[in-house]
């Protein structure tokens, strides 16, 4: 784990994805977004790396987040295999921001149907682990990446991925800066 100090009554936990680490682009700009804020940022790296399963993941999510304390303020972020800690965001009634997740879950599936809490998901239009018509169905905001792989990126176009990472980041930027208020 590594940990940015700032405001400790307003936490960020970090969750990454399989291969999608907390240095990846999208989440490293959400730390930095955060970081702008003033919040005090843990990232989370899977003790197994690459190599995690589901359920280990699944068991280490709901540690790491149960580890942040009780903040005034505690979003959870998770990218992909990190959106395994949607049903302990649901339990705890903490705001989150799911960025690809495994729709094909089905403990992230319920976790998204349960949810009162502000929470922003995001996922690729050609991702095979996003179905828009789930997370429809359902009261968390959304926002997807037209043409976006599980990477949100645009295939074959470099310029078209960071236009799309750069309306991500602002995205989940306006997101925190909503729950601020």
């Amino acid at each position: 784990m590594v940990v940015y100090e700032g405001d400790p009554q307003r936490v960020a936990s970090l969750l990454p994805g399989r291969e999608y680490t907390p240095n990846s682009p999208l989440l490293h700009y959400t730390r930095k977004a955060l970081r702008d804020d003033g919040w005090t940022v843990r990232e989370h790296w899977w003790s197994r790396g690459q190599a995690m399963e589901t359920e280990p993941a699944f068991l280490e999510a709901q540690e790491f987040v149960a580890g942040a304390g009780e903040p005034l303020l505690h979003l959870i972020v998770g990218k992909s295999l990190g959106c395994l800690a949607a049903q302990t965001a649901v339990e705890r009634g903490l705001p989150a921001i799911w960025i690809t997740p495994p729709l094909k879950e089905a403990v992230v599936r319920a976790a998204l149907d349960q949810t009162l809490e502000p929470t922003l998901v995001i996922g690729g239009e050609r991702d095979e682990t996003w179905n828009r018509r789930v997370v429809s169905e359902t009261r968390v905001q959304m926002h997807e990446v037209g043409g976006g792989d599980h990477w949100l990126e645009i295939p074959d176009s470099v310029r078209e991925t960071l236009k799309a990472h750069e309306a991500v980041v602002k995205r989940i930027d306006d997101f925190i800066r909503g729950l601020e208020n």
